[in-house]
């Protein structure tokens, strides 16, 4: 089925070089997608924007229901429709993002947008207290999720705009290594901070200051852009 896009998936494939065992676990091969986030200026900066996201996105997804339950109160299954609520506001922001990044014509506009509103609904869930009704809390949630982790995809898109041609896949990669690793490490950060501080309220609203370095990241490679 796939056959007949070979040609057109495959146009900037490097027919030169041979694919073998040897070459693809190489250090050099290993190490291209890092080295590959210097070929822009604005992938560097544009990278911290999406490591402060990523780290955002991560501790959300990994602690809303046990902050619903052990902080606000929330039976198990009301916390687990938090967590539903909160997956379908990105589920839904995604398709949004990306509507509207392509109306505007720019996707670093739109990411700025979303690391502000991604400060502001951090903040918003560190308010959150026991006793709140549930609507509001699902709807604070949804817009949350809708801010905070939808950005990934357009983000991807701009990084494979800003790519030289043939180094598309190896800054694709090293793009996603650096947002995956801060997937995996903010819960852990969030983790000592919350046994840090006693309170999931108060690690909630130091992770919002993690927005704001998300929206210094791409005003920074919005001005190498334009640079």
């Amino acid at each position: 089925m796939l056959q007949p896009l070979r040609e057109a998936v495959d146009a900037t494939r490097q027919r030169d070089i041979a694919v073998t065992v040897r070459s693809l676990f190489s250090l050099a091969n290993i190490l291209a997608p890092v080295r590959s986030m210097r070929l822009s200026p604005s992938l560097p900066s544009l990278t911290v924007a999406a490591v402060a996201l990523a780290f955002v996105h991560g501790i959300l997804a990994s602690f809303m229901v046990t902050y619903m339950t052990t902080e606000i109160g929330l039976p198990f299954t009301v916390a687990g429709i938090t967590y539903s609520a909160l997956q379908m506001g990105g589920l839904c922001g995604r398709i949004l993002v990306g509507w509207i990044s392509d109306r505007i014509g720019s996707i670093l506009a739109t990411l700025k947008v979303l690391a502000v509103l991604t400060t502001v609904m951090t903040l918003a869930i560190a308010t959150i207290a026991p006793g709140w009704p549930v609507p509001v809390i699902l709807m604070l949630i949804v817009v949350t999720g809708l801010s905070a982790t939808s950005w990934n995809g357009i983000h991807l898109a701009e990084v494979a705009r800003l790519a030289p041609e043939r180094a598309v896949g190896d800054t694709a990669a090293g793009s996603v290594f650096f947002t995956f690793l801060a997937y995996s490490l903010g819960p852990l950060v969030f983790s000592l901070a919350v046994a840090a501080l006693g309170s999931y309220s108060l690690a909630f609203s130091g992770t919002a200051f993690l927005g704001l370095v998300a929206l210094w990241g791409l005003i920074i490679a919005d001005r190498r852009a334009c640079g």
